[in-house]
């Protein structure tokens, strides 16, 4: 604070009512005084500054929203700034796994989406792709294993089981693949079908 000058420095790029206006222009109110932002500038050293000059507003003057630039304000808005960097980590990470998203149960699923807006029509179809994939892939290595076995050799292949998991992947795809066609809501995961209902 120098004199009638207040400069307010924060690693925030921007707090929430803090805008440079004309009209209705916010009171911060700080120090016992009533203060108006004029400029805001982002430094080299990533740092937002806002200059903010002592201000009283006139009778009748149109005001924005008023600010009590306190400790406990500072310690909210830190929270909440913290909150909002995991939140988006988590996002960022979820993104990557979005497609196995698909395959969690449909209540999981509308929570993701709530919190960190993962479609779960989108991670369900990726889902379904993937299993179609793992089906095919099974039938060919099964079908592999088996001309093997056929010419006396042994393949080191568990036929059966590769078989298996072709027809439990092909099998869940093709259902979930159909309650998605049919607009279910929300899109169901992995065997789910087997135990709920289609909502109408």
């Amino acid at each position: 604070m120098r004199g009638n000058d207040l400069t307010v420095i924060t690693p925030v790029r921007h707090i929430a009512g803090w805008d440079v206006r004309k009209y209705r222009a916010p009171v911060v109110r700080f120090d016992g005084r009533t203060w108006r932002i004029t400029n805001k500038t982002i430094g080299a050293d990533k740092l937002t500054r806002y200059e903010l000059v002592s201000w009283e507003p006139l009778d009748g003057e149109l005001t924005g929203p008023e600010i009590d630039y306190t400790p406990d304000y500072v310690a909210l808005r830190d929270h909440a700034l913290a909150i909002g960097r995991r939140r988006s980590r988590a996002t960022m990470l979820l993104n990557y796994v979005g497609p196995l998203t698909g395959f969690l149960p449909a209540r999981t699923k509308a929570r993701l989406e709530t919190v960190y807006g993962i479609d779960p029509v989108v991670s369900t179809r990726w889902s379904v792709f993937i299993q179609y994939l793992v089906a095919l892939a099974a039938f060919a290595l099964g079908a592999i294993g088996q001309m093997v076995s056929g010419f006396g050799y042994s393949s080191g292949i568990p036929t059966l089981l590769v078989l298996a998991i072709g027809v439990i992947a092909g099998v869940d795809a093709a259902v979930r693949w159909g309650r998605l066609f049919a607009e279910e809501r929300p899109a169901p995961g992995f065997y789910e079908w087997l135990f709920r209902r289609p909502t109408p």
